[in-house]
């Protein structure tokens, strides 16, 4: 169960990361 707990944190962090190079992109 833990384990899904982190993935769900890794992946938001991917997709803020994701979101922040693409904002800095445009």
């Amino acid at each position: 169960m833990l384990w899904i707990i982190l993935l769900a944190s890794c992946a938001a962090f991917v997709i803020q990361s994701l979101a922040a190079k693409l904002g800095v992109v445009t």
